[in-house]
């Protein structure tokens, strides 16, 4: 009985951690529609808010998922789920370096050719 509860609750853990990924990967679509609009010369500002907001929320969930004194992951010992978190995390921030990198070359090419 206690096997099963385990597995239960991985697989809720699971599922969490699956909604999350989900989320932010809405977060990168918006990303890759934001610099679309840059190439074609488009105004992109009605994007930003819901860009940022797809970018911030799933990873707060995620490290408040991940780091909860009372009900995270590191607290419960549930190592692989942590591990995918901090693997996503890592993924996001190393994307977001690069976005800012390819924002500014961007940039400069939009302003070259006008």
């Amino acid at each position: 009985m206690s096997t099963l509860l385990i597995a239960i609750g991985s697989f809720v853990g699971f599922i969490i951690a699956y909604n999350t990924y989900g989320r932010w990967l809405a977060g990168m679509i918006f990303l890759l529609l934001v610099f679309y609009l840059l190439r074609q010369r488009r105004p992109v500002w009605f994007l930003i808010a819901p860009l940022l907001f797809m970018l911030i929320m799933p990873a707060w969930a995620m490290l408040w998922k991940m780091f909860n004194p009372d009900a995270g992951w590191l607290a419960k010992k549930n190592h692989l789920l942590f591990g995918f978190g901090l693997a996503v995390q890592v993924l996001m921030v190393w994307i977001l370096f690069e976005a800012v990198l390819i924002w500014k070359k961007a940039r400069k090419m939009t302003r070259l050719k006008q």
